[in-house]
């Protein structure tokens, strides 16, 4: 049982990671009226936040953290997510995703994921 929720954390964590490049993408792309403007602020964000995945946060990141550095990325990392969606008028929706990333990362700290 606590092998399917260790799982269903690690699941939630991937689906948090999407969630922050689907939302600072949303973000860039309604950034701007402009088709190219918008373009470019939505991948540009997209590539950003991906990047600073890869070489910080990810498992296998190339510059490893130690554990609370990790977790203070982390909480810069989602939060930006969250205030993407904040600044597209979706608060309620901030509130939640962070929430869930505040759930996830108390689950991963007590089970040193």
């Amino acid at each position: 049982m606590l092998t399917a929720v260790k799982a269903a954390n690690l699941a939630l964590a991937f689906a948090l990671e999407l969630g922050v490049l689907a939302a600072t993408g949303w973000w860039g792309w309604t950034s701007s009226s402009r088709a190219p403007v918008r373009l470019v602020a939505c991948l540009a964000a997209v590539v950003v936040m991906a990047t600073l995945w890869a070489v910080f946060g990810a498992p296998k990141a190339v510059v490893p953290l130690g554990r609370w550095p990790h977790v203070g990325f982390a909480v810069l990392w989602f939060g930006t997510g969250a205030l993407a969606l904040a600044l597209r008028d979706r608060l309620s929706w901030a509130v939640g995703f962070f929430a869930l990333f505040v759930l996830h990362m108390a689950l991963a700290i007590v089970w040193d994921q």
